[in-house]
């Protein structure tokens, strides 16, 4: 029996997602996310991404994580917006500063 007390007769787990009628999630700022990010085709071209990322001033972990997020050149990072650069794991506060320096992007802040 699920929690409403009725029988969960597909077999699945209690998610709520799965229930008749049900649809998935909706991410808020997804749709912003409009350009689709190619991930390098080979290790070399993978490694060579991340090498560059280092010597503009970015750690080994941000430099693999932007390379494996499809970010190879500075102009894949002028074409995505904040948000996109924000969610990507291992991108940091102070990488991020680095990304937009690098981008051209200017902040204002208080």
């Amino acid at each position: 029996m699920t929690h409403d007390g009725s029988r969960n007769v597909s077999g699945s787990s209690c998610n709520p997602y799965r229930r008749k009628g049900v649809q998935g999630p909706i991410i808020s700022g997804f749709e912003a996310m409009s350009r689709v990010r190619h991930k390098p085709s080979s290790f070399e071209e993978y490694w060579l991404a991340s090498k560059a990322w280092e010597r503009k001033g970015l750690p080994l972990g941000t430099a693999r994580a932007l390379a494996n997020a499809g970010f190879l050149k500075v102009d894949d990072l002028r074409s995505a917006n904040a948000l996109e650069l924000a969610s990507i794991p291992r991108v940091g506060r102070k990488s991020l500063a680095i990304l937009h320096k690098l981008a051209d992007r200017t902040k204002a802040r208080p």
